[in-house]
């Protein structure tokens, strides 16, 4: 597997991971499969936005459970989306200006899902904004690459941005899991240092 960890910077570093050494691998098959499962040839941007939240959703809270060391505390918890997007990002050991992004998206997304649960006939024009501004983000964002062509529908948009989400949430796994891999073995909580 590689895995893309943009800095700041706008570098890019690329790690070759052997498979599941990290013990992410669960993790990464499961959302595979849901989006596959989920937002392929979706018909509607209705359905694609309300599946499309579910599922970086799910990942947000897959991610909490995976990164704290008792989630059996989390289970029965009754947070919302908007507790669970802030806890994820409070997790996350990649939280830089080259992420902002990314939470953004996922704030206009819950804008346009919230208008789809709470109104019947949703403002046209805010819907469509919404989705310009998502679309807008990840055609900046995305990195340069020579055959590269802009993003112009939501899906795609929104497509982009899980598989994002999914990467920056597993890398963060696999940092939290090495982390505590490389915890000595007398519990002192110092972490050993990493073999040369």
């Amino acid at each position: 597997m590689l895995v893309h960890l943009p800095r700041a910077s706008r570098e890019v570093y690329l790690v070759k991971i052997p498979n599941d050494l990290f013990g992410t691998k669960d993790f990464h098959c499961k959302h595979e499969e849901l989006f596959s499962r989920h937002l392929q040839g979706l018909p509607d941007e209705s359905t694609v936005v309300l599946k499309a939240h579910l599922l970086i959703e799910e990942l947000c809270r897959d991610f909490c459970s995976a990164a704290v060391p008792n989630p059996e505390h989390l289970r029965n918890a009754r947070f919302t989306f908007s507790h669970v997007s802030k806890l994820a990002r409070a997790l996350s050991l990649f939280d830089s200006p080259s992420f902002d992004y990314l939470w953004a998206v996922i704030g206009r997304l819950t804008s346009m899902r919230n208008m789809l649960s709470h109104e019947l006939e949703p403002n046209a024009n805010d819907f469509a904004k919404h989705g310009r501004v998502i679309i807008d983000l990840v055609n900046k964002n995305r990195l340069p690459t020579e055959t590269r062509e802009d993003i112009d529908i939501l899906s795609g948009a929104l497509s982009f941005v899980i598989g994002a989400m999914s990467t920056l949430l597993e890398a963060n796994l696999m940092l939290i899991n090495s982390r505590n891999t490389h915890v000595d073995a007398h519990g002192d909580g110092e972490p050993e240092p990493h073999p040369e």
